[in-house]
This record gives structure tokens, sequence and C-alpha cells, in this order.
């Protein structure tokens, strides 16, 4: 099957619209046949999702699976000398017992993400912990036919403890082109990877000191899509040996997409959903933009005392707030959920977090897919009112939900 590409083009190298990684045009090499010449031309909104199935044991013990997610959703903001700059958030989902689909799932954690990336893959941090991976893939200046091989370094972030304390990993990677075929059902371009581990105490000055040694092999499947996109499926086998614990072993595979998202149109979005809460008569309900996309505060939520269950009196406004959601396709929707300053801050975290579960358990009864949502609580930590009166207190137990930009 011959490959399609569409215009524009230029010098041989074909351009898709809106992909991530280009797939160019067959090419004469250095060797005196035909490649195939690989390129980053990342869009204007980036999306990165990486997924942990790994089995871990301790001391030879087995410990149990361990399912982590992090998704980062990135938004080009200049570029200069040759590397393009990327600016946006990460989201860490909360480790799963089990693999999660087709279900709300809570975050851990989120924390603004950037970085600088050019044509051939290399990236330069911005800040310590993001990316996790870095400069993986690298594509060679030269066109490449099936079989041709090159070498490449790359480093990971490590954190065999999930302590937060990152290590830095240097590694040495060949990368093999394999050829273009059918690949997970799409059209594309196969690349094989593989690279050892190798650390030993402080070979990071600023990683943690109680990690000893890290050893271990990574063979990796990389599929360029010509549709745009990529993903690459990392199958996994390290050994680390840590003072706090002794000996850590993880196996399993990584699976990681990165992927163009269409930009959000956010002002046409709020003037679309202002039109429809205004025709609805829905009260209570203040809209804004956010950093991460389009932002509906929903105020005075009445719930039953210090419960999440809502009352019955506002089966109205939830069943319009739902309709409205089901309009806006394709999106992903965190539900943030806050209370007032009361109590401890422990009871507050934890009922705000039931309370933002309960809107998306109200949407989902209205039929929006529970897969799109994901949650968490701030409990009283960013109130809007003073903690002081009634009034104040009912405006800070409010629920955010936000239409992101992926």
């Amino acid at each position: 099957m011959t490959p399609k590409f569409n215009p524009p083009f230029q010098r041989g190298v074909f351009l898709l619209p809106l992909c991530i990684f280009l797939l160019s045009c067959a090419a004469t090499s250095a060797w005196g046949q035909e490649g195939y010449l690989f390129r980053f031309y990342p869009p204007s909104v980036l999306k990165i999702v990486e997924k942990q199935n790994l089995r871990k044991s301790e001391n030879g013990r087995y410990r149990g699976f361990i399912y982590r997610e992090e998704r980062s959703v990135l938004r080009e903001t200049g570029m200069e000398g040759g590397f393009r700059t990327y600016e946006g958030e990460l989201y860490r989902l909360e480790e799963m017992k089990r693999e999660a689909r087709f279900v709300a799932v809570p975050v851990d954690a989120y924390y603004s993400a950037s970085m600088r990336l050019n044509e051939l893959g290399f990236m330069e941090r911005t800040q310590i912990n993001f990316p996790r991976l870095l400069n993986f893939p690298l594509f060679p200046e030269e066109p490449v036919a099936p079989g041709d091989t090159w070498r490449a370094f790359g480093e990971r972030l490590v954190d065999p403890l999930n302590s937060g304390h990152l290590t830095r990993v240097q590694f040495y990677c060949e990368y093999e082109y394999v050829g273009e075929g059918e690949y997970y059902g799409k059209w594309g371009h196969s690349i094989r990877a593989q690279y050892a581990v190798r650390y030993r105490r402080g070979d990071d000055r600023n990683g943690d000191f109680a990690l000893a040694s890290v050893q271990g092999r990574h063979i990796v499947s990389i599929i360029l899509y010509e549709d745009g996109g990529i993903f690459m499926r990392d199958t996994v086998d390290e050994q680390y040996q840590h003072d706090d614990v002794g000996e850590i072993t993880f196996s399993g595979f990584i699976l990681t997409w990165y992927n163009h998202v269409v930009g959000l149109d956010r002002t046409e979005l709020l003037r679309d959903l202002q039109e429809d809460l205004e025709e609805k008569g829905v009260p209570g309900i203040d809209l804004q933009e956010d950093d991460r996309g389009v932002a509906l505060t929903i105020r005075d939520l009445n719930f039953i005392a210090d419960s999440p269950e809502l009352l019955p009196s506002e089966r109205g406004r939830l069943d319009e707030i739902a309709e409205i959601l089901s309009r806006v396709e394709n999106r992903t929707i965190l539900v943030i959920g806050h209370t007032a300053d009361v109590g401890t801050q422990e009871s507050q975290f934890e009922l705000s977090i039931q309370r933002a579960k309960a809107i998306i358990d109200a949407m989902t009864e209205r039929g929006l897919p529970a897969e799109r949502f994901m949650y968490l609580g701030k409990g009283g930590t960013e109130p809007i009112a003073s903690n002081n009166t009634d009034k104040g207190r009912a405006q800070n137990r409010r629920v955010e939900i936000i239409i992101l930009e992926d």
C-alpha cells in the first residue's frame, strides 16, 4: 500500500496538516537507497497520555500491579532557535488497584507543565519534573530505509517509591526503522528501540541519595501514524536498590500516546454557553475563561449538611447543566469540589472530593459518558468569600466544571 499524503509540501518533505509527527516522502539517502525523513511538526495544542501497567515486587515478594496515568495538555506559546515552546497542565491520576475503564477518574495532583521541542525530537526541560522521558524518540538527520539503525542519548525521571523525589537516569538508545504497514487498525511507520538503564548513587546530584542503583532494560515499539500522532509500547524490566526499602523490581509495560488536539474556541464556547443558560433561565452559574479551558462555577449548591448527597431541589438545575454539557463533544471535563472552611482540613478535602463525584454521578445518570470526567477536591483552601458568615460559607460551597482543552 502506497501512503497517501496531502499538500502543502516543500523540498521533498510533505507536511500533514494538524499532524504532530511528519512521515516524509521517499528520498535518496546517503547509502544510495530510498528512505523516509522523519520529523516532528507538532500542532498548536498537544496532548500526551502515559499509562503504566507494572508488576511490583519488593525483596522478592510480589506486591501487586500498579496502574498509574498522567495526562498533559500543552499549548504552543512561541518559537526560538528552532525550538517550539509548550506550556500547559499535567494531571496525575490517582493510583489504581486495577485498570480503570469507562469510569470517572480521581486526580491525585495537577500542576503546570512546560518544555521546548525541536523537529528532531530534542527536548529542553523548563522545569525539573517534566517531561518524565526526555529526548525520546529522537530522529536521525538523514532519511532511513527499513533495517537502518541509529543511536542517541535520552533521559528518564524515576521515582520508585512514588514519593515525588525524582532522579535523572541517562540512557543510550538504539533505534531501528522496521517499515510501514497497518498497526492497530491504522497505517503508519514502525520503529523499534531498546536501551539499558544503569545508575549508581550520586550520578544525579539532585536526585534521591537513598537510591543506590538502578539497572534494567526497555524494549519499545514506536508507531508513527500518517494521520497524525504517535503511539509507544515500552516493555519494562527494572531493578532498584533503595536504602529505605531494599530491592524493588518493576516489570510490565508503559503505553504513551502523543496526539494533536483541535484548539478550543473559548470565545465562541463562552458565548454559546451563556446564551443557553440565559435561554433556560438556569440560576447560580458563573462562566469564565480559564487557563485550562472554560469554567462553569455552580454556586449555592444545596447538599444535605456535611454530606455529598444533593437535595431534590437541585434536580432541575442539574438537568439543564447536563443538557448543556452534552452539546460539548470530545472534550474532557474536570470537576473540582470546594467546601467552606469548617471542620478539619482532612474532612474538608474528603467532603469536597465526594461532592465533586456526586456531580459527576448526576451527569452520568443523565447520559454523559463517565470516562469523559476527571475530578478532585480542594477542601476549603480556595475560598471566594469570608467563612465568618453563613452567606460567605454558602458561597464557598461550590463546584467548578471545567471544559478542558483536550
